[in-house]
């Protein structure tokens, strides 16, 4: 099967950032997401979402607009955080699917996305570019992403992904990762 990765542009985060304000209290600092932190740089957090239904129905009107409707309809939010990053800040290659079996989720997440809210200008080449990796007709293709706020990807939970360090400014993310 071959991977691959939907960017949808313009996306209005108004409604998701109300939904962030409203339920700040169900934000824990400094949480690990199953079970590796990819998140690097000295003034970066990572900030996990306790209760995601809220915003899960935001996240699933745009993946409307990529994936077979029904698909989508059976989707459950596994885990839902928040990135931000300041000057330096970058993600290591990573994936949403633990390594190995030894987890403790009663299931595997299926579907990743990441939602720009807050992106600082783009000084030098690809600085704070989303980069991913897809199998294509059993070749591994390397591309990369100067993300907008804005941008929302889809992707399989599966596909390598990772974002080179940024320049200085505010870039922040709201992730959510689903199970079929």
């Amino acid at each position: 099967m071959n991977d691959w990765l939907y960017l949808i542009h313009n996306i209005d985060t108004k409604p998701f950032l109300k939904g962030m304000e409203e339920h700040q209290k169900s934000w824990q600092l400094e949480k690990d997401l199953l079970l590796t932190k990819s998140t690097r740089g000295k003034q970066s957090t990572q900030i996990e979402y306790t209760d995601p239904i809220d915003l899960s129905k935001l996240f699933k009107e745009q993946m409307n607009k990529v994936l077979d409707k029904e698909y989508v309809d059976k989707l459950e939010p596994a885990c839902c955080w928040s990135v931000q990053g300041f000057e330096g800040s970058y993600h290591t290659m990573h994936r949403h699917i633990p390594p190995n079996t030894d987890h403790n989720l009663p299931k595997l997440p299926a579907i990743s996305t990441v939602l720009y809210l807050d992106v600082p200008e783009q000084k030098t080449k690809e600085a704070g570019d989303f980069y991913f990796m897809l199998l294509k007709e059993k070749e591994l293709k390397y591309s990369s992403i100067s993300p907008k706020v804005g941008d929302f990807i889809v992707m399989p939970s599966n596909v390598f992904h990772g974002t080179y360090p940024q320049n200085e400014g505010l870039r922040r993310t709201l992730n959510m990762d689903f199970v079929t």
